[in-house]
């Protein structure tokens, strides 16, 4: 990836966080709120949903992202 192509991903990305601001906001008060009162899960349960969305959303994406790797 070029530089512009870099720098272009960033600024959708900044873009993407700005128009869903309030509902990420929400997202973080409400798991903030459900841990001060103790409703936390393990770090196994949190990357077996996190398994399970990325699995969901690659079989939603072309099959070129099939092979995507973080």
């Amino acid at each position: 990836m070029s530089l512009w192509g870099a720098i272009s991903l960033l600024h959708e990305q900044e873009a993407c966080l700005a128009e869903h601001s309030t509902e990420i906001r929400s997202k973080i008060e409400r798991g903030y709120a459900a841990a001060q009162r103790g409703e936390l899960i393990d770090s196994d349960q949190v990357r077996s949903r996190l398994d399970e969305r990325k699995r969901a959303w690659l079989s939603r994406e072309a099959p070129s992202m099939s092979s995507y790797q973080c």
